[in-house]
């Protein structure tokens, strides 16, 4: 007698497997896919970070005589400053920042803001010392250490 084909047993087995495989493709893709959106918060932050440290060297140097100019500047010592996102995107300095988790809407801009803070110059030293916090509100992300 002639046999041909697989058992019953056989295309279990190769069920089976197919179903392993893929429920480890599906695990890595989510971790893939949170990670990717967690560098996206990221570079959002850091982008928000820069585009509030051009406008202050802006203002500092006298490049613009913006709007923006008028409303911030370089803290005293010891002193923090908030610089908003929607000031960032109303100056110019940047774009608004695209929402990860919803591709059609952006992040908070009158929530987010840049954290500007000026420490004590070295001594001797004419050169500011100043620490940038990028604090970004989306969907259902803020940014940890901020205060909204």
């Amino acid at each position: 007698m002639n046999k041909k084909g697989f058992t019953l047993v056989e295309l279990l087995g190769v069920i089976v497997i197919i179903g392993v495989i893929s429920m480890i493709a599906v695990g890595s893709y989510t971790a893939y896919i949170q990670t990717a959106k967690g560098t996206a918060y990221e570079a959002g932050e850091n982008s928000m970070e820069g585009a509030a440290e051009s406008l202050l060297i802006d203002c500092m140097s006298n490049l613009t005589g913006s709007q923006a100019c008028l409303k911030y500047s370089i803290p005293n010592v010891g002193k923090q400053t908030k610089i908003y996102l929607t000031d960032l995107v109303t100056y110019q300095f940047m774009e608004p920042i695209q929402d990860p988790e919803n591709e059609s809407t952006t992040c908070d801009a009158s929530r987010s803001y840049v954290l500007v803070t000026r420490n004590a110059n070295a001594s001797g030293s004419s050169n500011y010392d100043i620490d940038y916090k990028g604090c970004l509100i989306c969907s259902n992300y803020k940014t940890e250490g901020c205060e909204f």
